[in-house]
C-alpha cells in the first residue's frame, strides 16, 4: 500500500496558468479597507472570464466562494476546489467605493502541488462588482542582500586575497 501512495503524490505537479474571474461582490462593513487589509466579503455570484493551462478548460464556468477568510479565500469551479493562502498584501488603492489589493500566496488544488503565484483583487461597491486574479507563472522576487552585507563579503575577500599574497611572499 505505501508504495502506491508515494505513487499517487509524485504524480501531483504544480498548478501552471493563470485564471481570472469576476462578478457581484458582496461587501460586508463600510471598514476603511486601509486600516484592516481585509476584503471583508466574497463573490456571491462569479464567472471565469479568463484561464490559460491547467485553468483553461474552466474559462465561462460558475465560480462559487465555498468559504471566506480574509487571508484564505476558498472557491470552487465546477466541482474542484481551490484555495490560496495569501502571504503578503498590498493596498495600492483605497477610494471608499473602490480598491486593488494585490500579493503574492499560494494555492492549493485537488491533485496538484500547492504553488506559489501573485493575485490581483479589484473591487467596487458602486456597482457591487469584482475581479480577482491568479498567475503561476509569476514568481515572487528573490532578495537580494543589502549593500552593507556586500560591502563585508567585498572586504573580507579583499582581506583574504591580501593574507595570501603576504603568506606567498614570506615563504
Amino acid at each position: 500500500m505505501l508504495p502506491l501512495c508515494v505513487a499517487n503524490y509524485a504524480d501531483a505537479s504544480p498548478i501552471h496558468g493563470r485564471v481570472k474571474f469576476e462578478g457581484e461582490f458582496s461587501h460586508n462593513s463600510s471598514t476603511n479597507y486601509s486600516s484592516n487589509g481585509s476584503l471583508l466579503g466574497g463573490f456571491k455570484k462569479g464567472n471565469v472570464t479568463e484561464g490559460t493551462d491547467d485553468f483553461g478548460s474552466h474559462v465561462g464556468h460558475d465560480v462559487i466562494e465555498t468559504a471566506y477568510d480574509g487571508n484564505a479565500p476558498t472557491w470552487q469551479i465546477d466541482s474542484s476546489p481551490f484555495c490560496i493562502d495569501v502571504t503578503s498584501i498590498d493596498i495600492h488603492e483605497d477610494s471608499g467605493d473602490k480598491i486593488k489589493l494585490e500579493g503574492w500566496g499560494v494555492v492549493h488544488g485537488p491533485d496538484h502541488q500547492d504553488t506559489e503565484g501573485h493575485w490581483v483583487f479589484h473591487r467596487d461597491d458602486k456597482d457591487h462588482h469584482g475581479d480577482f486574479e491568479f498567475d503561476t507563472r509569476c514568481k515572487p522576487p528573490k532578495e537580494t542582500p543589502a549593500p552593507a552585507t556586500l560591502l563585508l563579503l567585498g572586504g573580507g575577500m579583499v582581506a583574504a586575497g591580501l593574507a595570501r599574497r603576504r603568506v606567498k611572499r614570506s615563504a
